[in-house]
């Protein structure tokens, strides 16, 4: 079993998680959840832009990828959100936090819906 590894930066932590992603693609896994808080800050600054190698893996090996839950922040409201991307390799949504912790509340705005998507 792994445990959840922050990284030390972004690009780093991305293609370390890439490599395990090729592996399971290749066994054919359909689906693959990563943890909240892998990266530093457990931000994201651009979805598509950072997670191009995922979108990549997704669509070789039809796998849907949801990548982890990363604070966003919209104008003056912060939320924590988990892309969904899809096994054709494009970022189908995103699912926002609904029961932030404690320590998140003052600060993020929680999501007031689960979402379905199809993959």
């Amino acid at each position: 079993m792994k445990t959840t590894r922050s990284y030390e930066n972004n690009k780093k932590g991305i293609e370390n998680i890439s490599k395990l992603l090729e592996k399971l693609g290749k066994t054919e896994t359909e689906i693959v959840c990563l943890p909240e808080q892998w990266l530093v800050n457990n931000q994201i600054e651009n979805y598509d832009q950072e997670y191009i190698e995922f979108k990549k893996i997704a669509k070789n090996y039809s796998m849907t990828i949801i990548p982890g839950v990363f604070y966003e922040k919209n104008g003056k409201k912060i939320s924590i959100n988990s892309p969904i991307i899809g096994p054709e390799g494009e970022i189908i949504g995103k699912q926002e936090k609904i029961h932030p912790y404690d320590y998140e509340k003052e600060t993020v705005k929680p999501g007031t819906e689960a979402k379905i998507f199809n993959t």
